[in-house]
């Protein structure tokens, strides 16, 4: 068969075609570059060369960032630049779709840019070739319900792209590299690579201190989670043993502690309290689903209850039924205690302040956990500052049922002067405090 050489303008530094040697033939693998690397550059390019020598009738492949807005801003120019070099070459600006001729006659070959914010997008669609860049953001969930599923058909390949932050799917996803031989596994270090001229990396280091520095410039997974409210506390847990397997005691009840999505993911705490020690013995969250989903699944867990604490807005009224979330949970059974309005910064700080009488079961909460080390605040680009607000992503939902629960510090003697239930009751009432 005739080739043909397409130049698309992409002249790779030394360590991109290192880059692309060692990933050349393996589906999936693991690349970890310090900022202001190029992995973007190398990245499409990659992907548009698995395009080109795929055999499948038209081929798909996709760039995927934590957010929509972040694709474009971060690969879109990159995308139609080097793609327009490429036979019947079309962009789709509003879609940041591309599309060229595919070889060997197989029809059109389409490349995408899109966004894990609305990561359920992506469910249906079929890829040969995917790449998730800035995986250190991204929910665990992502990959395997939603992206491993839309590979197996066509055995399309996957690259997870980012620079470390903190212990988290990303780390076990290039631990995991490291050990698999079908995986590749691909590091570039700012002392390594000389992209950036030392006396900057000096600055950079006095200004930004040792260890974030060495978490975004020396792709150190070690480092703390700059920016996150609570990874520093879990990790003196972690080394105080205080996440450990935590039996549920029969003896106790059990506490469940909400936040409620109406489009997106809804988050469940189950704690049981043992003198001043707070057990989180289990943690449950999913999206998609109405509550009648969640009425079933307390009642499939071997739990006797206590109290079901909902955030404030349970009182919205639902425009398409003109009942509250509260009337409808009460109607499947559960009721419970409606918190009053408190703010984030509220939450963070109760939550700050009991982590330390916390224990975590480190399995059935581990999902749970993992969101309140993700868990950070907003960097301001543009003043090179960490802001006030936390980032909402896939880890605020957690952390807001964590908040509430953290806001409930309550012994039993205060809910007896109150007159508030230790249990949940069998008949409808709101309880505001």
């Amino acid at each position: 068969m005739k080739t043909e050489t397409i130049d698309t303008g992409y002249i790779p530094r030394s360590w991109q075609r290192r880059f692309h040697t060692i990933a050349f033939k393996k589906r999936f693998g693991v690349v970890v570059v310090h900022r202001r690397g190029g992995k973007t550059v190398s990245v499409i390019n990659e992907l548009l060369d698995r395009l080109l020598h795929c055999t499948q009738k038209n081929p798909q492949a996709a760039y995927v960032a934590p957010t929509f807005g972040q694709a474009k801003r971060i690969a879109w120019v990159y995308l139609k630049d080097y793609a327009s070099k490429l036979p019947g070459f079309v962009a789709n600006e509003a879609e940041l779709k591309v599309t060229f001729t595919a070889p060997y006659g197989n029809g059109k070959c389409v490349m995408l840019l899109l966004g894990a914010e609305s990561a359920d997008t992506l469910r249906g669609m079929y890829f040969d070739a995917i790449a998730l860049d800035e995986y250190q953001d991204y929910s665990p969930d992502v990959f395997s319900l939603i992206v491993r599923p839309a590979l197996a058909d066509r055995q399309g390949s996957c690259f997870f792209i980012g620079t470390p932050k903190g212990v988290n799917d990303f780390k076990d996803k290039y631990e995991f590299g490291l050990k698999n031989p079908n995986w590749f596994t691909f590091m570039l270090k700012a002392s390594e690579s000389k992209l950036i001229p030392q006396h900057e990396l000096d600055e950079i280091r006095a200004e930004i201190g040792d260890e974030a520095y060495a978490q975004e410039f020396e792709c150190s997974f070690a480092g703390a989670n700059t920016g996150a409210y609570f990874a520093k506390h879990i990790s003196e847990l972690r080394d105080k043993k205080k996440v450990m397997s935590v039996p549920h005691d029969p003896a106790l009840c059990v506490d469940t502690f909400w936040d409620l999505g109406v489009s997106d993911t809804t988050t469940v705490w189950f704690r049981q309290q043992f003198g001043a020690e707070y057990r989180y013995i289990d943690y449950y969250e999913m999206s998609g689903e109405g509550l009648e989903h969640f009425a079933k699944m307390l009642k499939s867990k071997p739990y006797n209850y206590g109290r079901h604490v909902f955030p404030h807005d349970v009182k919205v009224r639902d425009l398409s039924t003109g009942r509250t979330r509260l009337e409808t949970l009460n109607s499947l059974g559960i009721r419970g205690e409606v918190q009053q309005k408190n703010s984030v910064a509220d939450r963070i700080n109760a939550t700050r302040i009991i982590l330390p009488r916390c224990v975590f079961d480190e399995k059935l909460t581990r999902r749970g956990l993992e969101a309140l080390e993700a868990y950070s605040r907003k960097w301001d680009a543009k003043n090179k500052i960490w802001q006030d607000s936390p980032l909402h992503n896939w880890a605020s939902h957690a952390a807001d049922s964590f908040g509430y629960s953290s806001m409930d510090s309550r012994d039993t003697n205060e809910v007896k002067n109150r007159n508030l239930p230790t249990r949940a009751d069998d008949s409808y009432n709101e309880y505001e405090y």
